[in-house]
């Protein structure tokens, strides 16, 4: 009999531990951790999780973060305002970008920023072709300010060319396609001088003569205006890219006379000035352009947009190369001219107090100058 019990007791300890393992298996089952990120999940789970994403739409490519992004900017010949110098700092720190200056495009070009900005203006656009030339053949692209060059994967922020086209027209149109005008161009050989030369030609009624001036001896003062027009009473108008005040305080003797179409200054002094003249002399006509003040901030923006892959609209391109972004600026004739007196606070002051329109907003320059 006892050896019977002994022979039992064994048999019952197996039993209890396997009753007991298999309680603490489906314990550590119940309680398994989560699956890693890359584990592949059990084929019910997977088809439970597949079903209801079978028309997911393609993942879309991901905007590379702009702290990624090395923007260079440069001033070659001291065009970097304090004001735009504190535009491009003001969006590089919105946008977390690092903005570096160096001492050139070339030099920044050899260190393989992602895009470049110069400082640049008439002068400096031309002589900076081969350097702009080549950072576009790195692929990098430039966005040359307030000048224009003509190397076509190089953006230009600027008006020139279009307050050119547009004011020339103005005159042309107020003569009626006839007449006889006095113009200058102080700059290089560009696209803008040949489009200026290539508008006159079109009207065969339009008698126009250069005028020899420059920056040095040849200046466009007071005394040579009032000179001119008093050498030639008959002129119609008077056109020049420089020099606008100087031009319109030679001819103050005129009233009464007949003064010709000018250009007049885009500050608030000249404006009012010319709001005198008008008072005293209904005959006297002037247009005035205002070009952009925010083109170093609206440039780190463009450059952020074209290197996340955003496609300039071709629409947005013209001036006399094609390649400058086109800008809304304001063009004031006698009609606008109270108007504009009256929302001068729209605008803002430049250099030498030149008015300029406000820059625009990121959303702005991405509608105005980006496709959808």
């Amino acid at each position: 009999m006892k050896r019977i019990l002994v022979t039992y007791i064994p048999l019952f300890l197996v039993l209890s531990l396997l009753v007991s393992g298999c309680g603490t298996a489906a314990a550590v089952e119940a309680e398994a951790p989560p699956a890693a990120p890359n584990a592949e999940a059990p084929a019910n789970e997977q088809a439970a999780q597949t079903q209801p994403e079978q028309e997911q739409e393609p993942a879309r490519e991901q905007p590379q973060p702009a702290g990624k992004m090395v923007i260079g900017y440069t001033d070659e010949e001291n065009n970097m305002t304090p004001q735009k110098l504190e535009d491009l700092q003001r969006a590089c720190g919105e946008l977390g970008m690092q903005c570096v200056q160096g001492g050139g495009i070339e030099e920044l070009t050899e260190q393989g920023v992602d895009a470049i900005i110069a400082f640049s203006s008439i002068w400096h656009a031309q002589g900076a072709h081969p350097r702009i030339q080549a950072a576009a053949d790195q692929k990098i692209p430039v966005f040359v300010l307030d000048g224009e060059c003509d190397v076509q994967s190089a953006y230009n922020l600027s008006i020139l060319s279009e307050a050119t086209r547009v004011s020339l027209e103005w005159m042309i149109e107020q003569m009626g396609g006839t007449g006889k005008m006095a113009y200058a161009f102080m700059g290089p050989e560009n696209a803008e001088r040949a489009m200026l030369d290539e508008m006159l030609q079109e009207y065969a009624g339009i008698t126009a003569s250069a005028l020899p001036a420059d920056y040095e001896a040849n200046a466009l003062t007071e005394d040579a205006s009032a000179a001119l027009a008093a050498d030639q009473p008959e002129l119609d108008a008077i056109w020049s890219n420089d020099f606008l005040g100087n031009i319109f305080w030679g001819t103050n003797d005129l009233l009464g006379q007949g003064y010709p179409l000018l250009r007049c200054e885009s500050r608030q002094d000249g404006l009012q000035a010319w709001q005198e003249r008008l008072a005293a002399d209904p005959s006297f006509q002037c247009i005035a352009t205002i070009p952009p003040g925010g083109t170093a901030y609206e440039a780190v923006y463009a450059a952020y947009y074209l290197l996340n892959g955003a496609q300039i609209d071709p629409a947005a391109l013209g001036g006399a190369n094609g390649n400058s972004l086109l800008y809304d600026f304001p063009v004031i004739t006698n009609e606008n001219l109270e108007e504009w007196l009256g929302k001068l606070d729209e605008l803002r002051k430049g250099a030498w107090d030149a008015l300029q329109i406000k820059p625009m907003t990121p959303e702005q320059i991405r509608e105005k100058w980006f496709l959808e």
